[in-house]
This record gives structure tokens, C-alpha cells and sequence, in this order.
């Protein structure tokens, strides 16, 4: 075997198989009992895939540190058999892997009716007030950790990790901000690191010395007031001392505004500093690094190149159940994983693409998370591991954007005859144009990973010839997925016939239409930002206008919607809120200020980016095929334009091959 990633790990007295750790990620479906069986599926298939160590999403040891009002915790032996679904699910499923329950309290994070902290300070992405916690219920709630822990052991959990990090209630008792007491419980660093220490001796007492007891470190909080990094250090040694078995890599608090996880992170940008702290405890205990290491090659570097024994990876394993079988695979594989692109006959890992969209975005706004590259994390109980055809089909699909990507490696995948056709000499679609957008350059490998899946699918590509009606006849296809897409929406601005500035719509853009020094965009939504995030580079002057009387970028993600409005202030992108659109002419883009002034801006090209419209959404072209072919269905944008994101182009894609090719 080529790589270090998968020798044995030995912590405390529990061996894992491999170094590859899936990290904790709240799901949604933890706060209910009812979710039990979904979180079964969720865990156990990745299970089966090859995980090795998996911590669960965070559950609080009382109803206070509950993420929300209801939310998940461990408190009593009434909740020890939907527990006990989970592990016994993941033990069957694997009986190398090991799982182990995180204990969060979220402390001021605390989305309910009283959050509590270390001191009276207010969060600011929690809405109710901050009380501070008495001496007395500051040894409660250590007790009450040692009590959850000791209960997730008879639930079946093969260990515990204490959540210690990304700004929840340890954390908030470690950084200055947060904790201006001046009792046993704070002032100085020491008194300040106490609350963590006592809970990790408290759960180790807990649950006795075979377990696996895991701490979340934070190696940077990365807010204002937050610890020193010799803090940090002396933390982990007294950690260690306090009888954790392993330091699991936390970076940021979640109100941090630093990007520690989105796409426009470097890949392995923090593993130096799980290196650092793994030198400051002397190799002690593992040092597990994480955040933006999801290739293997991101893993291998970091093991190579830092010392620290392990990586984390949480939304890769919402992407690919089967990540670690797949990963070792490649590595296996002759010459190794020593560039980004698996070896030609290695299983194809789809790839986490950092967007959060449907996983962090959604537990932001309290909705069960999913993955827009994977329509079946979550719903594994709905929609099953697609079998082989029983019989083989010959497919055709018009269209090689998201949707029409994913049913073609879908069908070919279950054993069908595929063709894919496409008047564009390139794949990808609006993606391909989204991977060139600044911080966006990783979708790119969603598309290397179809690139894959095309080739060892064995399906005929045929690029840069738009088909006819006849063309695609004559294919001889039982089964024709019309995925041709959308098209920009035209808003109906008026162009006088001596208009100075060019119109072009993003699409022109993509495609390399030339753009002046002073650019108009009209339209403030994603495709918006994007281009004026990619024009901010190179024009002198960008405006950005759009009707709703909304900041430019509210609809973006819960998230990563932050880090585009701040790219754009960084770019020097003037927005205009509330606007009415007016007209192109001689003197530029004329249009009317949300105070009901009349302005005229005077530039060079006006970008349309307006919305889309289903591109010729059956048409001539689709009537055509109606007639002529048996089966033809449009998929994708192309059947609906509104609200078309990525998640949905595959998923539709997912739901023709599982009902029109398994009729």
C-alpha cells in the first residue's frame, strides 16, 4: 500500500483501522426520536464504505446547551434505544468502525428561550440574551457532561468527543470575549481553562479508561478577544493529562468572519497548525488536522508534510458514503494518488464541492441537511443504492450540463448504452462557467469526477455539433432525457439605436465577449454576484443594480453568502438597491434611484444577468423528438427554469433514471 493514511491508528486503547476520520456534522434528524432510523442509514452506509472512526453531530448533556428549543441532548435512559439503533446499525454495517457520540453544549450558541455562557455576553447569531452561569450550575453542568457521557457508552458508542471548540460553550469559557469572570471559572488563562479541564475528568471518571475520549480543540477562534496560541498549547497537554485519548482540529467560531470551510479556502490552508500543536504536546496523543482536506492528495499532503497523525473530513462523506473504500482504492492503485485526477481505473469519488448549500445552509435555517451533489445523503431509507438494469437500454441524452451529466453517468452506471450530445465543445454547462468565478475554481472537480464516470461508463460523448431533430432520430434511442438547459432571461430593457454602451448577457460573458473598463451589471442575484465578482478583476469600474430594495447577495447562503458580499466591497463593486431599470442610450445605462432620483451611468458594456429561462423547453426541437422517438422527457432547467440550482439538476436527474429506466 502506497499510503501512510491507511496504517492503523492506535488511541488509548481503541485501533482504528485507518487515519481517516469522519468528522461531526449535525443532520437535523438527531433532535427527533424519530429520526433514528434515517441517522441509522445515514452512519451505517458510510460505515460500510470504509469509515473507520465516525463522531456523531453534537448532542447537548442537558436542555440548556440544546442547539435549539428540543434539541437533541442525552440526559436520561428514556432516550438510550434510539441511541442504540444508531450504533447497533454501524457495528453490523462494519465491525472495524467505531463510533463515538459528541457531547456540545452550545452555551450562548443556544438558538432558545435562555442561552447560557460563562458571562452576560450576547451572541451576535443567537437572538435572545446571554445569562451567566452561577458557580453553582457551571459544577451542574460538568456532572451533567460526565452523566451523557457515561449514557452514550450503554447506548452502545464506542467512545465520546467533547466539543471544545468553533465557539460553543468550552470554548466561550476559554477566550477573554466571552468569559469576563472573575471567579474560580475565570480571569486568568489558568482559571479560564479549568471548565474544560474538569469536564474531560469528569468524563473520563465517567466512562473508565477503555473507551475513546476525543477532544475538539480550537486551534484558532479567529474573533476578536480569542485565545493565544501558547493558551491553546497549555490547553492540550492539560487535556491530554485530563485523559483524552485523541485532539480533533477545530478552526474558527462560527460568528468568525474568516472563511475556514467555503470553496474560496486554500485546500489544507490550517493543517500546519494541528502540526504545531502536535509539536507542543510532544506526540502525546494524535493530532488529527482538519478543515478543506478532500482529496486524497489533500490527505496524503498533510500527513507527509505536518506529522500529524490523521485527518477529519465531514462534508466529503455527505458527498461519497463510500470515500475511505474509494480512496484506498486509488491509493492502491499502480503509480498512486499523486496527482488530483484518480487513476483511469479506480473507483470515481464525487466530490464535495464546499458550497454548503444544502448541508450547512440548511442546519443554519433548521432544515435536515442533504447534499447537492448526492441526493441521497439523508434520504437513504427513500431512495435506495440504484441496482444494474435488468435489461440494457440505449439512452440517449440531449444536453451535457449538470442534469444531463449526471443521467448520462446515471444510465451507463446501471448497465444502459449511453449517448450524450451537446452543441458546446466543452461539459459542465452553467457549472463549467461558475468554476471560473473567484473561490468557486473547486467545482471544477465535480466536473473531473464526471469526466470519470463518462469515460469508465463507457458512454459515447459527442461535444460541439448541435443535433437536429433527424440527428437525434437517428441515434435508434429506446429513451431520449431532454437536458438542454437554460438560457439567459431577457428583462426587456430598451436599446436605442445610438447606444453607447455593448449589451451582452453573462453568457456572452463566459464565452469571452469583450467587456470595457466600465461595466454595468443589471440583476443582483447569484449569477450577478458572480460576474461581479469576475468582472472586479478586471474592469475599473463595476456597478451592480437590482430591483429589490434587499442588499445585493441577501438571498445567498446562510453560510457563504457573507464571504461574496465582502468580496464584493474587497473588488470595490458600487451596488444600487431599489432601483427602476431605464434604458441603454448614447450617454450609458439610464435608470431611476431608490430615492426617485434619475441617474445615467456612464460605461462602456452593460451585462444582462436578469435570471433564466428554460431554453427552448420543448419547442420545435422537442415536438420533433415527440414524434419520432419513444420516451423523450425534458429534465433539468430546461423543465423548469425557477429556482434551478445545481441540487436540483441532479436530483432530477436521479429521479428519471430511477423511474423512467426502472419502468
Amino acid at each position: 500500500m502506497s499510503s501512510d493514511l491507511f496504517a492503523p491508528l492506535q488511541a488509548g486503547r481503541t485501533r482504528l483501522p485507518h487515519r481517516i476520520v469522519m468528522g461531526s456534522m449535525h443532520l437535523g434528524f438527531e433532535d427527533d426520536p424519530r429520526g433514528a432510523p434515517a441517522l441509522a442509514a445515514f452512519y451505517a452506509e458510510r460505515a460500510a464504505g470504509g469509515a473507520g472512526l465516525i463522531v456523531t453531530g453534537g448532542i447537548s448533556p442537558n436542555a440548556a446547551g440544546a442547539l435549539t428549543s428540543g434539541g437533541a441532548r442525552l440526559d436520561s435512559a428514556d432516550q438510550l434505544p434510539q441511541h442504540r439503533t444508531v450504533t447497533d446499525a454501524v457495528h453490523a454495517a462494519n465491525p472495524e468502525a467505531r463510533i463515538v457520540l459528541q457531547l456540545l453544549h452550545a452555551g450562548r450558541y443556544a438558538a432558545h428561550g435562555e442561552p447560557v455562557g460563562p458571562s452576560a455576553v450576547d451572541s451576535p447569531i443567537s437572538p435572545a440574551p446571554v445569562r451567566a452561569l452561577t458557580a453553582a450550575e457551571v459544577e451542574q453542568t460538568i456532572e451533567d457532561f460526565g452523566r451523557a457521557a457515561a449514557l452514550a457508552i450503554e447506548a452502545g458508542y464506542d467512545g465520546v468527543e467533547v466539543m471544545g471548540s468553533e465557539g460553543y460553550l468550552i470554548n466561550q469559557f476559554l477566550a477573554p470575549a466571552t468569559n469576563r469572570r472573575d471567579d474560580a471559572w475565570g480571569g486568568s488563562a489558568e482559571a479560564r481553562r479549568r471548565f474544560a479541564l474538569e469536564v474531560v475528568r469528569r468524563v473520563r471518571a465517567s466512562i473508565g479508561p477503555e473507551p475513546l475520549l476525543s477532544y475538539r480543540i480550537s486551534l484558532a477562534d479567529l474573533v476578536p478577544g480569542a485565545q493565544e496560541t501558547h493558551d491553546i498549547h497549555a490547553l492540550a497537554r492539560g487535556v491530554v493529562e485530563a485523559g483524552a485519548d485523541l485532539l480533533m482540529s477545530g478552526i474558527g467560531w462560527h460568528e468568525s468572519r474568516v472563511p475556514t470551510i467555503a470553496t474560496c479556502v486554500p485546500r489544507g490552508q490550517f493543517a500546519p497548525l494541528a502540526a504545531d500543536l502536535a509539536a507542543a504536546i510532544d506526540g502525546a496523543v494524535p493530532v488529527i488536522a482538519s478543515n478543506r482536506l478532500h482529496t486524497l492528495a489533500d490527505a496524503e499532503r498533510a500527513i507527509a508534510a505536518t506529522g500529524v497523525e490523521g485527518v477529519m473530513l465531514a462534508r466529503p462523506f455527505l458527498a461519497d458514503a463510500r470515500l475511505v473504500q474509494k480512496w484506498r482504492a486509488q491509493a492502491d492503485a499502480p503509480g498512486g494518488p499523486r496527482d488530483e485526477s484518480a487513476p483511469a481505473d479506480s473507483p470515481v469519488v464525487t466530490p464535495c464541492i464546499s458550497c454548503n448549500q444544502a448541508c450547512l445552509d440548511r442546519i443554519f435555517t433548521g432544515r435536515p441537511a442533504g447534499c447537492v451533489v448526492n441526493p441521497r445523503a439523508g434520504r437513504e431509507l427513500q431512495l435506495p443504492i440504484m441496482p444494474r438494469a435488468a435489461q440494457a437500454q440505449r439512452i440517449l441524452v440531449v444536453g451535457a450540463g449538470p442534469a444531463g451529466l449526471e443521467t448520462a453517468c446515471l444510465a451507463a452506471e446501471a448497465g444502459h448504452e449511453v449517448t450524450l450530445v451537446d452543441s458546446s465543445a466543452e461539459i459542465g454547462g452553467q457549472l463549467a462557467w461558475a468554476a471560473r468565478i473567484p473561490g468557486k475554481e473547486d467545482y471544477s472537480l465535480l466536473l473531473d469526477s464526471w469526466r470519470e464516470r463518462l469515460a469508465r461508463g463507457r458512454v459515447d460523448v459527442r461535444l460541439g455539433r448541435r443535433f437536429t431533430a433527424e440527428d437525434i432520430a437517428g441515434v435508434g434511442a429506446d429513451r431520449v432525457a431532454l437536458a438542454i438547459g437554460v438560457r439567459p432571461r431577457d428583462p426587456r430593457i430598451p436599446v436605442h439605436p445610438d447606444a453607447g454602451p455593448d449589451v451582452i448577457t453573462y453568457a456572452d460573458v463566459f464565452a469571452g465577449a469583450p467587456v470595457g473598463g466600465r461595466v454595468a451589471i443589471v440583476g443582483g442575484g447569484g449569477i450577478g454576484v458572480d460576474v461581479a465578482q469576475l468582472l472586479a478583476e478586471r474592469a475599473d469600474e463595476v456597478h451592480l443594480l437590482q430591483r429589490s430594495a434587499h442588499k445585493i447577495g441577501s438571498r445567498l447562503g446562510a453560510t457563504t453568502g457573507w464571504i461574496h458580499r465582502a468580496a464584493l466591497r474587497n473588488g470595490g463593486v458600487i451596488g444600487h438597491t431599489g432601483v427602476t431599470y431605464g434604458a441603454v442610450g448614447a450617454d450609458g445605462f439610464s435608470f431611476t434611484d431608490r430615492d426617485g432620483a434619475e441617474r445615467v451611468l456612464d460605461v462602456d458594456t452593460v451585462v444582462l444577468c436578469a435570471g433564466q429561462e428554460a431554453a427552448d423547453p420543448v419547442g420545435a426541437l422537442g415536438e420533433a423528438i415527440g414524434a419520432e422517438a419513444l420516451g423523450a422527457e425534458v429534465i433539468g432547467g430546461a423543465r423548469k427554469a425557477e429556482g434551478l440550482d445545481l441540487e436540483r439538476a441532479i436530483r432530477d436527474a436521479d429521479a428519471w433514471v430511477r423511474t423512467t429506466l426502472a419502468a
